[in-house]
């Protein structure tokens, strides 16, 4: 004869948990980002991009950004021989040389990656690279992921230099149509701004006639007029 089961309120709550336990897949790596200069913005956004994105293309890792090397774990070398001394223990100062030159590379020790650049926007500019390698594209309108990568993650495939042919490299958006950035807010400046830089582009340039709204100055006392865009509001007249 079989035996009755009494499965008490604890006994359940015991069994959900081993069973949600054995359904959830396990982390296969925790990597580390140690970032440099922690006040620098570049470096921060890089630290903070490669974050974002290595997260999504390996959801089934765990990314976290820290100021020291872990005493476990893969972790990233992320900045300059400045910001980042440890740098130096894998890359000479002379590979670097070259203004905005970056080096994505993997290490002798299988647990460490370096992304090293000559200064914190060549060190951005790496992040970027490395992450259109793993199939990301980045346009101004928005940005194109690639599969998640079903793989634990490694450094094998990190092995990326490059020096830019040209130091500063513009982006020029054009004012007075109101179906472009003319009638832009703050957000749409951002995202503008923060996708010109993941496609390279280290500066801006805005093209304002005399007579944009956005400029004016005063000279000797005389406060420059502004120009009105054609549209439905009308200008105020002049008391």
């Amino acid at each position: 004869s079989s035996m009755p089961i009494n499965l008490t309120a604890k006994s359940l709550l015991r069994l959900f948990t081993a069973l949600a336990l054995i359904s959830t897949p396990l982390l296969a790596n925790k990597i580390t980002i140690v970032q440099g200069d922690t006040e620098n913005r570049a470096e921060k956004t890089a630290a903070a991009e490669l974050q974002r994105f290595l997260q999504a293309a390996y959801p089934d890792d765990s990314f976290s950004i820290e100021e020291q090397i872990p005493q476990s774990g893969k972790y990233i070398l992320l900045g300059t021989h400045k910001s980042q001394p440890e740098i130096s223990d894998h890359i000479n100062k002379e590979a670097l040389n070259a203004t905005g030159s970056y080096i994505v590379k993997n290490t002798e020790d299988s647990n460490v990656g370096i992304i090293a650049g000559n200064h914190s926007r060549a060190v951005l500019d790496g992040v970027y690279a490395l992450l259109e390698q793993l199939g990301y594209a980045f346009y101004l309108e928005h940005n194109i992921h690639p599969d998640p990568i079903t793989i634990p993650f490694s450094f094998n495939q990190w092995n990326l230099r490059d020096t830019p042919i040209v130091e500063e490299r513009f982006i020029l958006n054009w004012h007075n149509f109101l179906s472009g950035c003319t009638g832009w807010n703050l957000e749409h400046y951002r995202k503008w701004i923060r996708q010109a830089s993941r496609m390279g582009y280290n500066s801006i340039m805005l093209h304002l006639y005399g007579n944009n709204p956005a400029f004016q100055y005063t000279h000797n006392g005389e406060t420059k007029d502004v120009g009105y865009m054609a549209a439905t509001h009308k200008r105020p007249e002049k008391g």
